[in-house]
């Protein structure tokens, strides 16, 4: 099958190396090693045709000087991602038409993220995969009524998921909050995932800068919703009573409130013990594993995710993962057996799991590590390309 993904990230794109982009790039490249053709229409920058590790990219120029000079105009300037969303839906579906025209797609896949379906190419079929939803996010940020712009932005995705005929999403939980809020079945598939390949990893960060201490790590992004300020709760209690541990945070720090950065809470909160505290950039996979590798766990509570590929790849590497209950992490793990899992935005179960993790014998850590890499075969790469590709057949078919 010839598969075009329309994304407003991925990868090839220096500035997204979120989640999103790393399942894209997982399930292009496992779609091609089952022979299948796929290709990424990403918003850009810059129009134009590229290869990247092995899969064709479309970058279609979605940022125009217009759109800002519209919105200052007629808008007061409070509406300019709501007319960005707009436009680059536009640009794409002109783009993947006319590359459709020279070489026929099979089945287009949308990500629901920032309304890329909201014009879509109707002459192919389509299916659309729930990344995240405003809603959730706005709740998970606590923002009790939404603003302005952000009740635009809500009904632009909520068209967009209305007039999909086909859903599907990797988690149940999300899934069944969709389906509840657009009346349209969402079918789940999980996100595939393989063992890392470290052979060519780039181990040179963490010997210079981490080897031979003991250290827990967040990696992802750094903010609420992921549950950094709940980490910040509880850190100067957990360094204050374990004097050899450090903590690692590897990540984009979106900020925590009023102007703050997270990691300035983070260093405030643990205080007299924040030279314990390592915080690094975004890292490329392969520098990245090897600090995945050597953590003593790796400490993820989120608010809200989506079966989240932080835990997928900790756990793929062997890695115990503290998550969060009713998140969407209790679809990986089951608490106390492959990993362990705290109340959501509750800095004391967060705190127990740590102390928990920390106490265990090296006998009971290597028995949930062991358990983390026989759980996380279940989403093997093949197996979830093969439910992914029945389900565009499928919808092809219909």
């Amino acid at each position: 099958m010839r598969i075009a993904f329309v994304t407003p990230e991925y990868v090839s794109e220096q500035k997204f190396h979120g989640g999103l982009a790393n399942y894209l790039q997982r399930t292009c490249h496992g779609l091609a090693q089952s022979n299948h053709e796929p290709a990424v229409f990403v918003v850009a920058g810059k129009t134009e045709q590229l290869r990247h590790n092995g899969i064709t990219i479309y970058r279609v120029n979605c940022y125009q000087k217009w759109i800002n000079a519209v919105n200052r105009l007629f808008c007061g300037g409070k509406t300019n991602s709501f007319i960005r969303w707009i436009w680059q839906s536009y640009a794409l579906k002109r783009h993947i038409q006319k590359i459709h025209t020279q070489s026929p797609f099979d089945i287009i896949q949308y990500t629901n993220y920032t309304a890329v379906s909201l014009f879509k190419l109707k002459t192919v079929p389509s299916v659309t995969r729930i990344s995240s939803y405003q809603p959730f996010l706005r709740d998970a940020y606590g923002f009790a009524k939404p603003t302005f712009t952000q009740q635009c932005l809500e009904k632009l995705e909520h068209r967009a998921l209305k007039q999909s005929n086909h859903l599907f999403g990797p988690s149940k939980k999300i899934s069944a909050l969709i389906a509840e809020h657009t009346g349209k079945q969402v079918t789940v598939i999980p996100s595939p995932i393989a063992i890392p390949e470290l052979s060519s990893s780039d181990d040179s960060l963490y010997r210079n800068q981490l080897s031979g201490k003991k250290y827990f790590l967040f990696f992802g992004t750094i903010g609420i919703l992921k549950g950094v300020d709940i980490i910040a709760e509880c850190i100067n209690r957990f360094l204050s009573k374990y004097k050899d541990v450090y903590f690692v945070f590897i990540g984009k720090d979106v900020g925590f409130k009023r102007g703050v950065t997270m990691m300035a809470h983070v260093n405030s909160c643990a205080g007299e013990h924040s030279g314990r505290i390592l915080h690094f950039s975004p890292l490329a996979h392969s520098v990245l594993f090897p600090i995945i590798q050597n953590a003593a766990a790796a400490v993820l509570p989120s608010r809200i995710d989506n079966f989240p590929n932080t835990c997928l790849e900790a756990m793929a590497l062997g890695k115990i993962v503290i998550g969060s209950h009713g998140t969407s992490f209790e679809e990986i793990i089951t608490d106390g057996h492959d990993g362990f899992l705290c109340n959501p935005a509750d800095a004391q179960s967060l705190l127990n799991c740590l102390c928990k993790t920390a106490d265990l014998s090296e006998q009971d850590k290597k028995r949930i590590e062991q358990n983390a890499l026989l759980r996380i075969k279940e989403f093997d790469t093949s197996k979830t390309i093969a439910l992914l590709t029945a389900y565009y057949e499928k919808a092809a078919a219909s």
